[in-house]
């Protein structure tokens, strides 16, 4: 009995001398990588750019593990030889510069991106901002609600991607996505790409992916709405054709003619339509300026007819990545100085165009003062202008507002001109044979005067006229036609008349047809 206890004490204690043997001596089998390598992407980030290659166990902690390397050109690519790790999963981190796709220009300050990734299967994998937005959330319900790896990465990525409206197949992967690459799945990164960086700084941008990952890791909802607003506003704001502008001429600087940028501008359209998102940075018209009243204001509906020139301001305020530019439509019945006047803050001022009676004007900088000097003649005026408003790069007006300038259609005689008595005012009916007068009238804007004058004595235009076009004598008709040249300005003219006798002057205002009214002269 004591015998058979002994052997089996024996065999248990070798089984378990085995299975230690086993435990600690029997190595893991490495996951081996000849040559691991990806892209690192906001746009791309700029040559010498450091990339570190973390491994992670199954909860998502690091090992201590890692791999360092650059990003080797300026197309952001990367790569690390003989790769040897005990788990399947790492942790990519990026730092660098990189091309700003909106600006067209290298960032101002430096971005930090991660990416993490199962690696079992494949030899790359890419960082961009979809792997950085998912992290946190990744990481979340892999240590707290205990997903695997992989039932994390797509539940991620999808709740990440409904932020923007978007969705991707669900075998797609967000460290796979390339923004150089075709198809709608790379349109989607460059357009949330855009979408983050907006007018942002790097910082800004930075401090904005933060928040949203702050925000997500918990529920995988954005409940900020701020966060949202500013995503709105980031997105109203980009020049979409600007930016596949800058990417064409990135590329093509980079030797990379073949790229074909992805139709990402769908993509931003279609989180602009779905979104319930609200915009803040809005552009607003202040009541008045330094000038006073405010043109682009919707309560200046009229300038009023004056003697005087009156004065106005054209002012807006712009929140930091607004952007405007404004067309007065209309006759030139304004002034505005020129570009380097200190009545120009911040703006841009185009000279008038003659031929299609437009001035355009744009704000140089937002979130920074403007305010610009308008003088208006208005006294024999009367006309409408149209404003026209382009808000942030729209190529139609986002909206149009109509002034009516002076007061309705109005024929003026004074009692004298600069060469004496008007002929043409009502109380005037006689005046010398041989004695110097004018022919006066002030017609508003839009206006037409005609003016006939018959007789069978004779008169004389003794000099240079000023807005007549004068016709000759009808002998015929016994009559001669004076038109005003131009509305809107002074019309005089030098007459005596030779004989004496009485002459009638027939007044057709508004290119009527008949005699508006008629009045006789004596002259004696």
């Amino acid at each position: 009995m004591k015998t058979n206890l002994f052997s089996f004490l024996v065999l248990v204690l070798s089984l378990l001398f085995v299975s230690c043997e086993t435990l600690v001596n029997k190595p893991v089998k490495p996951l081996k990588k000849e040559i691991f390598s990806g892209y690192v992407q906001k746009g791309p980030f700029i040559n010498g750019s450091s990339v570190s290659i973390s491994e992670l166990d199954a909860s998502l902690d690091q090992t201590g593990r890692s791999y360092s390397t650059t990003v080797a050109d300026n197309s952001g690519s990367f790569e690390q030889k003989q790769i040897e790790l005990v788990s399947n999963y790492v942790q990519l981190k990026a730092d660098g510069y990189y091309f700003n796709e909106v600006s067209g220009e290298s960032s101002s300050g430096q971005l930090t991106l991660y990416a993490l990734a199962d690696i079992s299967q494949v030899n790359s994998a890419n960082v961009n901002v979809l792997t950085h937005l998912e992290k946190s959330r990744v990481e979340y319900l892999v240590q707290e609600k205990k997903l695997a790896f992989a039932a994390a990465k797509k539940q991620a990525q999808e709740e990440v991607l409904k932020i923007f409206n978007l969705t991707m197949p669900a075998d797609s992967t967000s460290e796979s996505l390339n923004l150089s690459g075709a198809g709608e799945n790379n349109a989607i990164l460059l357009a949330v790409s855009c979408i983050l960086q907006g007018p942002l700084s790097t910082a800004d941008m930075t401090q904005l992916m933060a928040n949203i990952s702050t925000d997500i890791k918990t529920d995988g909802t954005l409940d900020n709405a701020s966060l949202g607003s500013a995503l709105f506003d980031n997105a109203r704001l980009i020049n979409l054709s600007d930016v596949r502008q800058h990417l064409t001429a990135k590329y093509a600087e980079l030797g990379l003619n073949t790229v074909t940028i992805p139709d990402f501008e769908k993509q931003i359209q279609n989180f602009l339509t779905k979104s319930t998102y609200k915009a803040v940075k809005l552009i607003t018209y202040p009541v008045s300026g330094d000038n006073g009243l405010n043109i682009l204001n919707d309560t200046v509906k009229n300038i009023p007819k004056s003697s005087n020139y009156l004065i106005y301001s054209m002012k807006a305020e712009m929140p930091k990545g607004t952007n405007l530019r404004i067309v007065i439509k209309g006759d030139p019945i304004w002034y505005v100085p020129y570009n380097n006047s200190t009545q120009i803050v911040n703006w841009t001022v185009n000279p008038y165009n003659t031929t299609t009676k437009i001035q355009e004007f744009t704000i140089n900088e937002s979130d920074k003062r403007n305010d610009l000097y308008l003088s208006f003649y208005t006294y024999s005026v009367y006309t409408n202008i149209s404003i026209e408003f382009y808000e942030n790069n729209d190529q139609t007006p986002t909206r149009i507002k109509n002034i009516t300038v002076g007061s309705p259609l109005q024929y003026s005689y004074p009692s004298t001109g600069s060469f004496g008595t008007n002929i043409l005012n009502n109380l005037v009916t006689k005046i010398l044979v041989n004695q110097s007068a004018s022919m006066k009238a002030e017609v508003s804007s839009a206006g037409a005067l005609n003016v006939v004058i018959r007789g069978g004595g004779t008169w004389q235009i003794n000099g240079i006229s000023t807005n007549w076009t004068v016709e000759d004598f009808n002998a015929a008709k016994q009559w001669q036609i004076f038109t005003v040249k131009e509305s809107g300005k002074v019309s005089d003219l030098p007459i005596v008349f030779t004989s004496p006798g009485t002459y009638k002057i027939e007044y057709h205002e508004n290119n009527d047809f008949v005699a508006t009214r008629v009045k006789e002269i004596t002259i004696m």
